[in-house]
């Protein structure tokens, strides 16, 4: 070997050596930036509303005496509120007053028409819609009129706009299509992300996705303690869950498995300010975890079931939590107005 040979050699060394050192500073980096949260005492335990809640804002929706069903998904915008009831029927309000805006329920095979309204999300101003049957993401105004639409080719549960098309939550992850699928603006496979050999046979949480307020999306996959922040380089660890010795198994075949094991699992996840809420279900009972990330307080338990408004949140806006009552169910809580079927309730934290 020549001089000039041997000082490529070494060089080509060196750099080997550095990137290696890259790759575990990155990954000791990651680690050290990995929020763990231990969750345990909890059982037996009230949560005190004044504890966490600062306040509740009332959204009574007014239904003009028009029915509707169970609410399945809810968003809210600067402006509007967007209800999805569980009868196919997809509603607009006027935000907070919750003043009846439009309702459509155009169930067919038609151009502008779904089978089977599923979920929605919000961005680039426009409200969009998944139809589970057809694989197919509609897209709205703010005042509910039809604009456009692309298939996708998957089955998918839950989604969520971000910058350069969408992500997904695959129901059936794949070798080649795994669990988290970035399609782009069209519905076309970008990328797909963590692998799962999981079979969903068992589902708690229809919502695997949330958004904060400075629009970061984070990634709850079912069943998991990992919750993953998007990334222009895809999901990243963001926090993780542990229950101790409640916790559940890794790598069962089946998420009825996890269901039957008599073990803590989670079934919701929220990011409100600077709160990590997750709700997680042990031996026959549902339960809340708060963690303040500015100060570290917790506070671990379920909710007092004795309040007028029930504590059960099922999504998030960007500051603060949403639950929802039916207001014909409910006897504890009524409205003003007889033409209020519904009405949401927005949970800030403190």
């Amino acid at each position: 070997m020549n001089l000039k040979h041997y000082f490529i050699a070494i060089t080509l060394c060196a750099l080997y050596i550095l990137n290696l050192m890259g790759c575990k500073n990155q990954q000791d980096a990651n680690e050290k930036d990995l929020l763990t949260i231990h969750i345990k005492d909890y059982e037996n335990k009230v949560i005190p509303r004044p504890a966490v809640i600062s306040s509740i804002d009332t959204i009574a929706l007014n239904t003009c005496g028009n029915f509707m069903g169970d609410i399945k998904t809810v968003c809210i915008s600067d402006s509007m509120v967007y209800v999805l009831d569980r009868a196919n029927t997809v509603w607009a309000f006027k935000f907070p007053s919750g003043d009846f805006v439009k309702r459509i329920r155009n169930v067919g095979h038609g151009n502008g028409e779904y089978v089977s309204a599923w979920a929605m999300t919000l961005g680039d101003s426009l409200l969009f819609l998944m139809d589970f049957d057809t694989k197919s993401i509609l897209a709205y105004d703010a005042v509910l009129n039809y604009k456009s639409s692309f298939r996708y080719g998957f089955p998918a549960m839950d989604f969520i706009k971000v910058k350069d098309g969408f992500l997904f939550l695959n129901l059936l992850a794949t070798e080649k299509l795994h669990r988290i699928v970035h399609t782009n603006n069209l519905g076309e496979v970008q990328q797909s992300y963590l692998p799962s050999k999981m079979s969903l046979d068992m589902i708690y949480n229809e919502t695997s996705f949330v958004r904060d307020k400075n629009g970061e999306v984070y990634i709850f996959p079912p069943f998991s303690n990992e919750i993953y922040r998007w990334t222009s380089g895809g999901p990243k660890p963001a926090f993780r869950t542990d229950f101790g010795r409640n916790t559940a198994k890794d790598n069962v075949k089946s998420s009825y498995d996890i269901t039957e094991s008599e073990r803590a699992f989670n079934t919701g996840f929220f990011i409100v300010d600077h709160h990590i809420i997750n709700n997680f279900y042990h031996s026959g009972k549902t339960y809340y975890s708060f963690y303040n990330m500015k100060n570290g307080r917790q506070h671990q338990g379920y909710a007092d079931t004795t309040e007028v408004i029930p504590f059960a949140p099922r999504w998030q806006s960007s500051n603060g939590l949403i639950g929802y009552i039916l207001t014909n169910d409910y006897d504890k809580w009524k409205p003003q107005k007889d033409s209020c079927d519904a009405a949401l309730f927005v949970f800030h934290l403190k």
